[in-house]
């Protein structure tokens, strides 16, 4: 499919592939995991900054990752980044929602 800059379509450049079943998915994570690592990494985050400047305010980290992993398997366990990151502002803006008034 070809597109422009806003997303319009211009043209199919091929016939569409026949689908196939692909492989299933199984997820690994462990929520009680992830939600430690989560704290874990915000406390980890606020303790360097008291570290480096006290209580003033100001921040020297701001942003890291945590992956917890079983060795013998590779199921990933947990997996955060901080900060976090809206998902909805990498999509483009829903045209008729811009045309509505309030």
């Amino acid at each position: 499919m070809q597109v422009d800059v806003a997303g319009k379509e211009l043209r199919n450049l091929e016939p569409p592939i026949a689908e196939a079943p692909g492989y299933n998915v199984t997820l690994t994570i462990d929520t009680r995991l992830q939600a430690a690592a989560e704290a874990s990494l915000r406390q980890e985050i606020d303790f360097w900054n008291r570290w480096f400047y006290g209580d003033t305010g100001q921040q020297r980290i701001s942003s890291g990752v945590v992956i917890a992993m079983n060795p013998q398997t590779g199921e990933i366990l947990a997996m955060v980044s901080y900060p976090t990151y809206e998902n909805n502002r990498m999509t483009r803006p829903d045209p008729g929602l811009l045309l509505r008034s309030a």
